[in-house]
C-alpha cells in the first residue's frame, strides 16, 4: 500500500473519533451541579445548571424532562404558598407524570400530592363541622322563636325578662354529676369575656356589641392578637336558664352548660381570676 495512502487513512479515522467524542467537563459539572441543587432544594440553581447543560448537550433529552420537572414542580410550590390548592395538586400530578427526567423530583411530587390531598381533606372536614353548628345554632334559634310564640299566645306581651346584667357573673362547668370536681370556668363580665380549662390559659374576648334577645345573648367579640397574628372576631350565643333559684347557661354553638358560682366558690373549686375581671363585674 503506498505510504501516503496510509497517512490519509489514518488521519480520516482520528477525525472521526474526534468527532464522536465524550461530553465535555462542562456538561458533566453542570449536570452534576444541576443534581445536588435538586437535593438540597436549590431549584434555581439547578435551573441554571441544567440550562448550562443543555446548551453544551442541546439534543439530550433527559436534561429537556428535568427542565420541564423543575418548571412545573416550582409553579406547585408557588401555588401551595398562595394557598391555591387545587392548581397546586394539578401541577404537582403534572410533575410526577413527566418520565426519563429526574427520579427525586418524581418521588417529591408524591410527597406533595400526599401533603396538598391532607390539607384538601382536612379543610373538608371543618367545612363540615361548621355547617354542622351553624345547623345547630340554627335549629337552636328556631326552637327559641316557636317557644316564644307559644308563650306569646298564653299570655299577653311583656318586656324582655332579661338584660345583659342577668348575664354577669361567675361559671363553672362540671365533669360530673356530684360536682366535686369543675374542669372548665366562663366569666361573663360588661367588657370582657372568658373561657378556660382547669389550669390552663384563658381565652379572653372583648365585648364589641351585645344584645339580649328573651333568654338569648348574642355577643360580639374580638380576640387581640398575639406577635404577628391577626385580629379575630366572632359571636356568642348565651342562652340563660334559671330553676330552683339556680342560674346556668348554655354556649349555644359549643352545647356546653355551665353553673353560675359565687367568688368564693370558684376560689375553693382552686380557680384564680385576676383583677381587672373581678373590676369588670361591677362596673
Amino acid at each position: 500500500m503506498n505510504f501516503k495512502v496510509l497517512n490519509v487513512i489514518i488521519l480520516f479515522f482520528s477525525l472521526g473519533l474526534n468527532g464522536c467524542s465524550e461530553p465535555s467537563n462542562q456538561y458533566n459539572q453542570a449536570v452534576d451541579h444541576g443534581m445536588e441543587s435538586i437535593a438540597t432544594e436549590k431549584y434555581d440553581e439547578a435551573r441554571t445548571s441544567f440550562e448550562q447543560a443543555l446548551e453544551e448537550e442541546p439534543e439530550d433529552e433527559q436534561i429537556q424532562r428535568i427542565l420541564e420537572q423543575l418548571e412545573v414542580y416550582q409553579g406547585a410550590i408557588k401555588s401551595l404558598e398562595k394557598d391555591e390548592l387545587e392548581e397546586a395538586l394539578s401541577q404537582a400530578k403534572r410533575t410526577g407524570e413527566i418520565t426519563n427526567g429526574s427520579r427525586e423530583l418524581n418521588d417529591r411530587s408524591k410527597a406533595l400530592i400526599k401533603d396538598i390531598q391532607e390539607i384538601l381533606d382536612q379543610r373538608k372536614v371543618e367545612q363540615v363541622e361548621e355547617e354542622r353548628q351553624t345547623e345547630q345554632v340554627s335549629n337552636r334559634v328556631e326552637e327559641t322563636s316557636e317557644d316564644s310564640k307559644k308563650t306569646e299566645e298564653l299570655i299577653e306581651p311583656a318586656e324582655a325578662p332579661y338584660e345583659y346584667s342577668d348575664f354577669v357573673g361567675y361559671y363553672l362547668h362540671f365533669d360530673a354529676d356530684d360536682r366535686t370536681h369543675a374542669d372548665m370556668i366562663a366569666t361573663i363580665g360588661y367588657d370582657y369575656l372568658t373561657v378556660g380549662w382547669y389550669r390552663s390559659n384563658f381565652e379572653l374576648y372583648q365585648v364589641l356589641d351585645s344584645s339580649v334577645e328573651e333568654n338569648v345573648l348574642s355577643v360580639e367579640y374580638l380576640i387581640e392578637p398575639y406577635g404577628e397574628e391577626a385580629e379575630e372576631y366572632g359571636t356568642f350565643n348565651v342562652s340563660l336558664e334559671e330553676d330552683n333559684e339556680e342560674k346556668r347557661i348554655e354556649f349555644i354553638e359549643s352545647g356546653m352548660t355551665f353553673y353560675q358560682a359565687t367568688y368564693e366558690e370558684v376560689l375553693d373549686y382552686d380557680y384564680s381570676i385576676q383583677e381587672f375581671l373581678v373590676e369588670d363585674m361591677n362596673p
